[in-house]
């Protein structure tokens, strides 16, 4: 009985442990007061992609759409160089907006403004172990962004 139990520990370990369910993204960024010298707001916006049958919480459809509910895995857009005194941890769940049956995907966008203290060079990511199935590769991934916000010698902002 032992036997059975850990064969069917490992199985299980095996089929959750490796799931290829994220399929891409992006994250961009754009400081809304370039003139600030402190107290610079900066809207982070992110668009994620993932497998649409991977469960409900990836899943699009057209009533998510018009409730305008959020998709995704639970984890975060992470400050991860240059967060003192600032720093962010942002839910990375997308509102779905976009999806296709035929190639099992969904995806969506979302925003959010965080306000920089004093101007700084800072990096963020959203990292991961389920990247699709690729035939060379695949498994982990960070998606990762850089922003400087101190002023422009060229242009004063």
């Amino acid at each position: 009985m032992k036997s059975l139990t850990i064969l069917v520990t490992l199985s299980m370990l095996n089929t959750f442990g490796y799931c290829s369910h994220f399929y891409g993204g992006s994250i961009s960024w754009k400081a809304t007061n370039p003139d600030a010298i402190s107290n610079i707001d900066v809207l982070i916006q992110w668009r994620f992609f993932w497998r649409s049958t991977m469960s409900a919480n990836h899943r699009c459809d057209d009533t998510k759409i018009l409730n305008g509910n959020l998709i995704g895995d639970t984890g975060a857009i992470n400050c991860v160089t240059g967060c003192t005194p600032t720093t962010f941890n942002i839910d990375s769940k997308v509102i779905c907006s976009d999806y296709s049956l035929s190639n099992d995907w969904s995806g969506g966008q979302r925003s959010t403004l965080v306000t920089f203290v004093s101007p700084v060079y800072t990096e963020g990511t959203f990292t991961g172990g389920a990247w699709l199935t690729l035939n060379t590769g695949g498994g982990s991934w960070e998606l990762r962004f850089k922003m400087n916000l101190t002023k422009r010698d060229d242009t004063l902002k």
